[in-house]
């Protein structure tokens, strides 16, 4: 029956919903299909996480800024206040309602179980960057010590799609950075065109028993790109992330555009969680 159901999800975009059964990956052009599908797997499998964010933006009203209930956790607006909801962009189908976030604003995507906890996160949302040179979208994975502000926000993973010259000269080619030191040179995206980010990330805790320190946390992370009839393409590892001891920290995403007078749309975002295992990868334990 796997067999089966797994050939039928043989469309041209992928869909990369592996969320901690990491043998599984789908590919279809309906979204809807894939989901029924991957919940009669995930569920006979046993390995069903749970969604602790969910939004389309479906019931925000175009024109004005996201509601701050979703349809699972919260959002938050975090700079100047220039989020607001759009409908769907140019060459952009199938999702009415889109988040647009100017320059020097964030939108933040608090989760329903905010703890940061050992296990694994999985995230998906559908992008669009306007064409322009040097245009930029940022995707994040944060960490927030307790009772702290946005502000204070420790990136675990930051994923900066941007175009970059390269320094033999030439013309920029479109480039994801990963923590603005890496580049993932397997991920493919355009621009002016609706693209999927997957990211799969495996967080691990270890209280390192010493009075004077918080413990230590570690991630791997797999992201995985797709869609716009497969101008978005590529999956890549990004190995031995590490962030500072953060004692009941809690966890959110973040999305902002980072290029002066440019835009980020975003839409369909969905994040869940499994704490009973590590995730795809083995934790890596920093001193």
């Amino acid at each position: 029956m796997f067999n089966d159901l797994l050939r039928a999800l043989s469309g041209p975009d992928a869909i990369a919903m592996t969320q901690d059964c990491p043998w599984l990956a789908a590919r279809s052009s309906s979204r809807a299909f894939i989901l029924a599908t991957l919940n009669i797997l995930l569920s006979l499998t046993g390995c069903g996480p749970t969604t602790i964010f969910q939004s389309s933006f479906d019931s925000n009203a175009i024109g004005s800024p996201p509601s701050t209930s979703q349809a699972t956790g919260t959002v938050k607006i975090f700079g100047s206040p220039n989020v607001v909801i759009i409908s769907a962009p140019p060459n952009a189908t199938g999702k009415d309602h889109w988040a647009q976030i100017s320059t020097d604003s964030s939108l933040f995507c608090n989760f329903s179980q905010p703890l940061l906890q050992n296990g694994t996160y999985s995230l998906t949302a559908l992008l669009l960057i306007p064409s322009s040179l040097g245009a930029s979208g940022t995707v994040e994975f944060d960490a927030f010590p307790p009772a702290a502000g946005a502000a204070a926000a420790t990136p675990i993973l930051s994923l900066d799609f941007e175009a970059v010259t390269p320094s033999s000269g030439g013309l920029a080619v479109n480039t994801v950075m990963a923590n603005d030191n890496q580049e993932l040179q397997n991920l493919k995206f355009p621009y002016s065109k609706p693209f999927t980010v997957s990211v799969i990330l495996s967080v691990n805790f270890v209280n390192s028993f010493n009075f004077s320190s918080q413990g230590v946390w570690s991630a791997n992370a797999t992201v995985t790109l797709f869609g716009a009839n497969g101008q978005a393409s590529g999956s890549q590892q990004v190995t031995n992330l590490t962030f500072p001891p953060l004692l009941n920290a809690s966890g959110e995403a973040q999305f902002y555009s980072s290029f002066p007078g440019q835009t980020l749309d975003v839409t369909d975002i969905i994040v869940t969680r499994k704490s009973n295992g590590t995730g795809p990868f083995p934790p890596t334990n920093q001193p």
